[in-house]
């Protein structure tokens, strides 16, 4: 009973603090383009750099990440 409110809360958790990730369509990501704008004051710009950056820059942590992961359980 109270491993499903855990788990419950976890997955609350996972998905708050991924929305705060700097990718465009989420919360972070919005945030970050909006101070670089007030900073430059270029708009379609920093939307256009920011963004394959940012993803860019999160592909590359997954996939760190998970080959981390593999390597550990083979060299096991």
């Amino acid at each position: 009973r109270s491993g499903g409110i855990v788990h419950s809360v976890w997955i609350s958790l996972s998905v708050g603090l991924a929305n705060l990730l700097p990718i465009s369509p989420l919360d972070g990501g919005r945030i970050v383009q909006d101070a670089l704008q007030r900073i430059s004051g270029r708009a379609a710009l920093i939307h256009r750099i920011a963004t394959p950056l940012l993803l860019g820059l999160l592909i590359g942590l997954v996939l760190t990440s998970d080959a981390s992961r593999v390597l550990s359980t083979i060299t096991r």
